[in-house]
C-alpha cells in the first residue's frame, strides 16, 4: 500500500488481507524504494495524487527499471486532471468508487499475472540496474490508500 493516510491504508490492508499479502509504504519514494531493492508484486494498486511523488511519475521510475511490473499497475483518481491523461494505458478508477469493485480488479489482474498474461519485461543488460530473475514473485501489493477516503 502507498499512502500516507494511515487510517485508510489499514482500511484497505484487512479489506484485501483476504486473499492477498499486502505490503505498505507511505509513499511513492517508499513504494520505489521497495522496487528498487528487488521486490516484485503481482498488481500495483496507486492513487494518482499522492503528496511527493505522484502516481503518474511512480509509474515512469518503475517502467525504467522493470517494464513488467509497471504494466501491472491500476490507479484511483477523484481528480480527472493531467496525472490520468499520463496513465491512460493503464485502468484508472474513478472516485468514488464501490470497494468491491477495486478488490475485484486487484484479484483478477494478480491471477492474470499468475496465469502467465503479464510477461515479465526487463531493461536491456547494462542499461539498468540487473534484478534477480530466479526468485519467484512474491503475491503482493503495493496499495496507496487515500483511494478510499471517499468510498461509499
Amino acid at each position: 500500500m502507498v499512502d500516507d493516510e494511515g487510517l485508510i491504508r489499514n482500511a484497505l490492508r484487512r479489506s484485501l488481507a483476504h486473499e492477498h499479502d499486502v505490503t505498505a509504504a507511505n509513499d511513492g519514494f517508499d513504494a520505489l524504494e521497495l522496487i528498487e531493492a528487488g521486490a516484485r508484486f503481482d498488481v500495483i494498486l496507486c492513487d494518482l495524487k499522492m503528496p511527493g511523488m505522484n502516481g503518474a511519475d511512480l509509474l515512469g521510475a518503475i517502467a525504467e527499471l522493470d517494464g513488467g511490473q509497471a504494466d501491472r499497475m491500476l490507479f484511483i483518481t477523484g481528480d480527472s486532471s493531467d496525472l490520468a491523461a499520463r496513465v491512460s494505458d493503464h485502468i484508472v478508477i474513478g472516485k468514488p468508487f464501490d470497494p468491491k469493485c477495486v478488490r475485484k480488479l486487484v484479484h483478477d489482474t494478480a491471477a492474470a499475472f499468475q496465469a502467465g498474461y503479464f510477461p515479465e519485461r526487463r531493461p536491456p543488460a547494462g542499461t539498468h540496474r540487473e534484478f534477480e530473475t530466479s526468485a519467484p514473485t512474491e503475491p503482493m501489493i503495493i496499495i496507496p490508500l487515500s483511494v478510499l477516503a471517499h468510498a461509499r
